[in-house]
């Protein structure tokens, strides 16, 4: 299956980003790691990934811009909507069978008043996709790789944790820096 994710990273310019978002994505494919393999859209791909799968799309843009907060707007919009999809499988699981049945994951009746059996052999994954730091159900990464789980993470990438700087009497390393948003194919 394949995905585009964005990677959010501090720069002096777009040629720098590139390879900062590029270590991002390198750091998620390794071996064992969260994807198989990326393809980021600085470059022809053929026709499985990257813009031969999705079609032309900007390699690299400052997050200030209008097609930057759309990146950032829709990778949130689409890791909320998975938290919220996990989220009501796992609690309509929860509230219907007791501890004992989902352990096991096998389905012999729900608790009184529901008519409903779920699929419980999906339930353990379920609790999974739900606290994923990494993987198909984040879409944004910082310039670390973290997954970008929470409008509160987001908004501390975004100011590169000026706060936690300030807070400490520190000057802030990335305060001159530009905010980049750079996306990749990848593949799970």
């Amino acid at each position: 299956m394949h995905m585009i994710i964005k990677a959010i990273v501090y720069a002096e310019n777009k040629e720098d980003a590139l390879g900062k978002a590029r270590t991002v994505f390198e750091g998620l494919t390794r071996e064992g790691r969260t994807f198989d393999y990326y393809q980021m859209f600085d470059k022809s791909s053929g026709n499985f990934s990257g813009d031969g799968r999705w079609g032309e799309m900007s390699n690299c843009v400052l997050a200030s811009s209008k097609e930057g907060r759309e990146f950032i707007g829709e990778g949130m919009r689409w890791t909320y909507e998975e938290f919220k999809e996990h989220l009501e499988e796992v609690k309509a699981a929860i509230n219907a069978y007791p501890a004992h049945v989902l352990f096991e994951e096998r389905c012999k009746s729900a608790k009184s008043g529901s008519d409903e059996k779920l699929d419980l052999s999906l339930f353990r994954f379920k609790c999974y996709k739900l606290g994923q730091y990494s993987g198909d159900a984040i879409y944004l990464y910082d310039g670390e790789g973290s997954g970008i789980r929470s409008f509160r993470h987001l908004k501390d990438v975004l100011s590169k944790y000026a706060d936690s700087y300030e807070k400490r009497g520190k000057k802030n390393p990335y305060e001159n820096l530009l905010v980049w948003v750079v996306p990749a194919d990848v593949h799970y």
